[in-house]
């Protein structure tokens, strides 16, 4: 007779197995949710990217909320520059023209 932890591990694995087949098939989508610190740290997260008058605007708006992120590009935007993006709640692009 199988022991209770046994039982428990069996179960485990199958239901790793089915949801795994599931995610294979498009019937579910694969979630990587964010830890709590991470929530917490990008809470209201705003991201600035700008060129020209860069610190001027990044004055302004640190004057209003502090969770915010500068970056200032003249030119196509890096890996971890995306990933801020990703995780920003709000992106204000500033231009001049």
């Amino acid at each position: 007779m199988q022991s209770k932890l046994a039982k428990i591990l069996i179960i485990e694995e199958s239901v790793k197995r089915i949801l795994t087949l599931k995610v294979k098939r498009g019937i579910i989508k694969e979630q990587n949710p964010q830890s709590v610190d991470e929530n917490i740290a990008n809470a209201e997260k705003i991201v600035v990217v700008a060129g020209s008058f860069s610190y001027s605007f990044k004055n302004a708006i640190l004057a209003k909320h502090d969770n915010m992120v500068m970056i200032r590009s003249y030119s196509p935007l890096d890996a971890s520059q995306v990933a801020e993006l990703e995780n920003a709640k709000t992106v204000i692009v500033g231009s001049y023209t």
